[in-house]
C-alpha cells in the first residue's frame, strides 16, 4: 500500500509540474505547437487534482496578461469554468484571473461610464 501511495503522489506531482513548465513553452513557442499546448492545458484545467487545476489558473492568467494573442475561446472558457471550482482559492483566482484580463483588454477602448463601443457588441 504504501509504493501505491507514493506512486499516486509521484504522478500528481508531474502532472503539476508539467502544467507549470507548460506556460514557458507557450509563452516561447508560435504556430500549431503552441495550440497543441494550450489543449493540454485546458484538458489539465479539469483534473482531479485541486493542485493541478490551482497551478493551469495562475499559468492560464499568467498567459492572457503577458500575450493576448495566444488565448483562444477554448482557454477562456476553461477559465470561466474555474469559477465555478469546488476549491475557494482555485474560485478566487479564476474570478481575479477574469478581472485582470477585462482590465487589460477591455479597459484600454471601454470608457467609464460609456457603452461597449458598437464594433464589440
Amino acid at each position: 500500500k504504501k509504493k501505491k501511495k507514493k506512486k499516486k503522489k509521484k504522478k500528481k506531482k508531474v502532472r503539476k509540474v508539467m502544467c507549470e513548465h507548460l506556460e514557458k513553452l507557450i509563452l516561447n513557442q508560435s504556430g500549431a505547437y503552441m495550440q497543441e499546448l494550450l489543449e493540454h492545458l485546458v484538458t489539465r484545467s479539469k483534473d482531479f487534482d485541486e493542485n493541478v487545476r490551482h497551478v493551469v489558473v495562475k499559468s492560464m492568467v499568467h498567459i492572457g496578461l503577458t500575450n493576448e494573442a495566444v488565448v483562444d475561446h477554448h482557454v477562456i472558457d476553461a477559465l470561466v469554468r474555474r469559477v465555478v471550482d469546488t476549491k475557494a482559492s482555485i474560485r478566487l483566482d479564476a474570478i481575479g484571473g477574469c478581472c485582470s484580463w477585462f482590465a487589460k483588454h477591455v479597459a484600454s477602448f471601454w470608457k467609464a461610464n460609456s457603452p461597449l463601443p458598437k464594433k464589440n457588441k
